[in-house]
């Protein structure tokens, strides 16, 4: 019963929150409303009681933005911390639903239709505009929400066109427990507590696994720190897993000779490998 109060209440919340993103996108449409946008939504985490653990840092030269999906939460995640004028892309359904739908429509996100053949090419000519106006790409690569718990849906090939197609900087970012913290179906929050990891960036010509993931000893320790220190928890440190091996010159000439087709399957087991870690520490009995 409690966990569906309090999602009720984080319903409401979303709701009203929208509406006043809404009121300050229209009223300052010619305008950049990234600020606006950014401190309406730092107020859900505020008024709701939650905390978003921030891992690593945003790199403001990466151009595209490749993300898991369990929640309307990770939208408020990124919105409210990112410090540039994101684009996301998003179903042309979304920006028809009337008044909600201008939270898409007014800050002219890219709105696609994929029912429609010539959907590749609008997304491809939307995308080269949005990146001439200095704003990056954000996108869900696995096309819908997930169930949230340990398995991420397989990639659509969309992200992986894009980033090739314009030869991109990429920055991973994987969020965990976000549905936890806001499940509109069934309506309800389980966790007040939930996590945000910013992954290095890298380029289509660079192999990721040893240039993106790996992550040292001292960083690991300071984030299972963060995570004990809030919870009581003990470490998952699985050290056979690709996302704790150092690169070494072997593993990176090895890297090197994998053909380029392979980076987008790479990058979607490194995630999987990072949330799986997180997934665990966060929601151990």
């Amino acid at each position: 019963m409690r966990a569906r109060l309090k999602g009720i209440y984080e319903v409401i919340l979303v709701g009203i929150g929208l509406a006043i993103i809404i009121c300050f996108i229209y009223f300052y449409r010619n305008k950049n409303n990234a600020r606006s946008t950014r401190m309406a939504c730092y107020r859900f985490f505020t008024y709701g009681s939650i905390t978003l653990e921030k891992l690593g840092d945003f790199d403001e030269e990466a151009d595209l933005i490749i993300m898991n999906h369990q929640s309307v939460a990770d939208i408020l995640c990124l919105e409210a911390y990112h410090p540039r004028n994101i684009c996301w892309i998003a179903k042309k359904q979304l920006g028809e639903i009337p008044f909600y739908g201008y939270a898409l429509t007014g800050p002219e996100m890219i709105l696609i239709d994929r029912d429609d053949k010539r959907g590749l090419a609008s997304l491809l000519k939307a995308t080269k505009q949005k990146l001439s106006q200095n704003r990056p790409i954000v996108i869900f690569p696995e096309g819908t929400r997930s169930k949230g718990k340990e398995r991420f849906l397989p990639f659509k090939p969309g992200a992986k066109i894009i980033a090739e197609k314009f030869r991109l900087k990429i920055q991973p970012i994987v969020l965990i427990n976000t549905r936890r913290i806001y499940n509109s179906s069934p309506i309800e929050a389980t966790s007040n507590v939930a996590r945000m990891v910013l992954l290095k960036p890298f380029y289509v010509d660079e192999h990721p696994s040893a240039q993106v993931f790996y992550r040292d000893e001292s960083s690991l320790t300071k984030a299972e720190a963060g995570a004990k220190k809030i919870k009581g928890l003990q470490p998952i440190y699985d050290p056979s897993s690709s996302y704790f091996i150092a690169p070494t010159e072997s593993t990176q000439s090895a890297n090197s000779a994998e053909p380029l087709e392979s980076w987008y399957e790479e990058l979607q087991q490194c995630m999987q490998e990072v949330y799986t870690h997180h997934y665990r520490i966060l929601n151990q009995a």
